[in-house]
């Protein structure tokens, strides 16, 4: 089929592609609507009726379809409660002119509503009460309520003054109900004369017993339709199987090849074109393995290297703890100094604990399906919470604190509760790594669609030998890591969030005079309207 210029795989994949599309997109509309006309019928609504307006407004109701639907009907009568029209001649025995006022209204905003409350004497009754509710603003109103006992007997209310006690079809009817299987609803409306209507539906109970049983009967339709679509697939299966192994061939010999370590003879001549980019890729795969293979050695150096750094931080507290440990069980230790040797251990494996969680949050966040939880946040405002909330530990500490925030409103899309982990991470470096006196500064700019978020102090500075790696996991300022009360991991943490959000956080090479560290937030800003 390939061989001759004219013919293209693509154009039979197309041909193929929208020819089948076109018989299963058939098949499925087909379907789909015996499937959607038989859910209607078993539980058709008001609407359905009401789309034969004119029908209605002009008193023709014979001309309305009455068998469309299943086990349906409805009724039509006049303002004095006189019967118009039914479609059924038992319906018009349980519902009567006298039973409208209890129906239920489809469009109106007067409604009733039941309640099973427990009475006096310890028996169940039921509260009733008219409501109205507003269609412009969703405020109810009640109209009026009464109490019933467990046999329909008025207790007290003022919604049925005439009577002593309800039906069980009356209090069926003020629930919804027509019996055990249908319900009732009524709509009113004038007819072309302006002559007052009250139309009367009595349909299928919607319950899911009785959706699963319609829903079954309607599957038996895709069912039927299985071996059509069995044969449309068989077809296609086999045209392209046969064609498509064809024409790629030369590229699965090529690819045999390259998995038994050979080199793969492979003439892009022999190629459709519509696949020679693939196996010119193929080809520069091939010859750049070796690249490939450095590349791997050094991600490899680069594990080993973080798992040497994990096992030396972890292995110092450790080490420590079953020192101070071992003098305990030996009774080595004055009692004057257990306290101390106690308290040593405890911070000891605090630290152990610190170090692992937030390597564990690390190689959390490194996981293809980590993913964050935003929102649209005013970054001006969350930065000043922010600051609100840190700023008596800064005095404490004997810290200052100078910030620069705009009073008008930024929007930015960030996880409030982990992006608050950048700040933490940079504001305990300054306060870990700085003397007393120190001034944190804290800026947010509106940089057109973005926004730059500054943290930095005027302390001691970062080494010109750390500058460039920074970011990078167990670098810290302390030759020890952990020693200084750090993990070495919080700056790459700070990084990966900002990554998150879709920003990035760089170190600024040369900051404003006075300033010894910056530190750059970039996030995007979420356009306004």
């Amino acid at each position: 089929m390939f061989k001759g210029k004219k013919r293209s795989i693509v154009r039979f994949c197309i041909f193929n592609f929208v020819f089948y599309s076109v018989i299963v997109l058939l098949l499925f509309l087909v379907l789909n609507s015996l499937v959607i006309q038989k859910l209607n019928r078993t539980f058709p609504s008001i609407n359905n009726i009401l789309e034969y307006r004119a029908e209605l407004e002009n008193d023709d109701f014979s001309s309305i379809p009455k068998n469309e639907y299943e086990n349906c009907g409805f009724l039509v009568f006049d303002i004095e409660g006189n019967l118009l029209f039914t479609t059924d001649e038992d319906l018009s025995e349980s519902v009567t002119g006298d039973d409208i006022w209890l129906i239920n209204s489809y469009d109106s905003g007067t409604h009733y509503q039941v309640s099973q409350v427990e009475l006096n004497d310890g028996s169940m009754g039921y509260f009733v009460t008219l409501n109205f509710r507003d269609k412009s603003d969703g405020t109810e109103e009640l109209l009026g309520f009464s109490l019933l006992d467990g046999n329909y007997n008025i207790i007290y209310g003022d919604l049925f003054e005439n009577s002593e006690k309800l039906t069980y079809k009356e209090f069926e009817f003020i629930n919804g109900n027509y019996n055990e299987k249908k319900e009732v609803v009524k709509y009113d409306y004038y007819n072309s004369q302006s002559d007052y209507r009250t139309l009367v539906f009595v349909s299928n109970l919607f319950t899911e017993q009785a959706y699963g049983e319609a829903v079954s009967q309607a599957n038996l339709i895709w069912i039927a339709a299985f071996p059509v679509l069995g044969i449309c697939i068989a077809i296609q299966v086999f045209l392209f199987r046969r064609d498509i192994k064809r024409s790629i061939m030369p590229i699965e010999k090529a690819i045999t090849a390259y998995g038994e370590q050979k080199d793969p003879d492979l003439n892009l001549e022999d190629i459709p074109s519509e696949f020679k980019n693939t196996a010119s890729k193929f080809l520069e795969m091939h010859k750049n393995l070796e690249q490939e293979k450095e590349e791997k050695e050094e991600a490899y150096g680069e594990i080993r290297r973080l798992m040497t750094d994990i096992s030396h931080d972890i292995k110092t507290p450790i080490t420590v703890i079953q020192g101070y440990a071992q003098a305990f069980l030996n009774g080595k230790i004055p009692d004057e100094e257990r306290e101390k040797y106690a308290e040593m251990i405890y911070r000891k494996s605090n630290d152990a604990v610190k170090l692992m969680e937030s390597l564990f949050e690390y190689i959390r966040m490194e996981h293809p399906q980590y993913s964050v939880s935003l929102s649209d946040v005013d970054i001006c405002e969350y930065t000043r919470e922010y600051l609100a909330e840190r700023y008596e530990e800064i005095l404490n500490k004997e810290f200052e604190l100078e910030p620069d925030i705009p009073e008008e409103k930024i929007v930015c899309r960030i996880d409030e509760l982990l992006f608050a982990r950048v700040y933490d991470n940079l504001v305990n470096n300054i306060l870990r790594y700085n003397p007393p006196g120190t001034c944190i500064y804290f800026s947010v700019k509106n940089s057109e669609n973005k926004v730059l978020i500054e943290v930095g102090d005027n302390g001691k500075g970062i080494p010109e030998n750390l500058r460039d790696k920074i970011f990078r996991p167990y670098v810290t300022e302390n030759s020890a890591r952990t020693g200084g009360g750090g993990t070495g991991l919080g700056l790459s943490i700070a990084k990966k969030i900002t990554e998150l959000h879709g920003g990035n956080i760089t170190l600024q090479e040369k900051p404003p005079k006075g300033i010894k560290t910056l530190f750059t937030i970039e996030l995007n800003q979420k356009e306004k309207g």
